[in-house]
């Protein structure tokens, strides 16, 4: 992002060069900004703000802001990640394992949409039965997610292997919600198992990348954006950026059940404690 704006300075209009310069002097401080602040620090408008968004190839200054995230946590991520080849001791992994994580969390806050995450919540809270799914590292996170959830009272259990997805998902029905985890978006064995449930009536709310062929198939998309890092010994990005999802849908959910919810986890609290 900051390599097209520097490429486009020369060709815009007066006041969208203004913005241009804003942003090249400090990217990091426009990131945090709302349009309103950064016209005025640039001494213009907001719809030339706008246009300004527009000329450097963004359909606003929200998707401006986004391809800006993305553009400084992957400058970040060359200097933090790219070198780590096992010789660095436990101070260096610890300084850049940490910083590549919240280089992702961040950049995952700007794109989470709240519609999408009040939906499923009442999707879950409204469901006879909740069914979380994913094949290899998703199906980790999805028994994490059921390890949560029941505690709400509701009641879902958790799925990982293809034979059982393809039977369970044969004998779904209305009025049942599956949660499907997938990075990819392709992971055939749950693509067949989606098919069959929404065909008997089951709602799909799918965590995967926007534009996948599970996010084709959800009722609500809960659309994550991570580039795994292809580095030797970096963790899973999209395993942590899974894992923040549900535990942001998991307190959704509990403030849509409300006090109830609130009993359910005292209780197995209280269980915990007396065991």
């Amino acid at each position: 992002m900051l390599h097209r704006v520097e490429q486009a300075l020369d060709s815009l209009a007066a006041g969208e060069g203004k913005v241009a310069r804003l942003l090249l002097a400090d990217p990091e401080r426009l990131l945090h900004e709302p349009i309103a602040r950064v016209a005025e620090r640039a001494g213009t408008s907001e719809p030339t703000v706008v246009r300004f968004c527009r000329s450097v190839g963004c359909d606003g200054f929200r998707q401006l802001k986004l391809e800006l995230a993305r553009s400084l946590e992957r400058d970040a991520r060359s200097l933090i990640h790219a070198d780590i080849d096992g010789s660095e001791d436990a101070a260096g992994l610890i300084e850049k394992v940490t910083l590549r994580a919240i280089g992702e969390l961040t950049t995952l806050r700007e794109e989470l949409e709240p519609a999408a995450f009040a939906e499923a919540a009442d999707l879950l809270a409204g469901a006879d039965a909740i069914e979380f799914w994913g094949m290899g590292v998703s199906g980790l996170v999805a028994n994490d997610a059921q390890n949560r959830f029941f505690r709400l009272g509701l009641r879902c259990v958790a799925y990982s292997d293809a034979p059982t997805l393809r039977q369970t998902g044969a004998i779904r029905r209305s009025g049942d919600v599956i949660v499907a985890i997938s990075h990819s978006g392709a992971s055939q064995p749950v693509l067949a198992a989606c098919d069959d449930a929404r065909g008997r009536g089951a709602q799909i709310v799918a965590v995967t990348s926007p534009g996948t062929a599970l996010a084709d198939r959800a009722d609500c998309l809960l659309g994550v954006r991570v580039d795994e890092d292809p580095g030797r010994y970096t963790p899973s990005s999209s395993r942590l950026a899974h894992l923040l999802v549900l535990d942001i849908l998991q307190v959704q959910a509990a403030i849509r059940l409300g006090d109830a919810a609130l009993e359910n986890l005292r209780q197995t609290k209280e269980a915990i404690r007396q065991s």
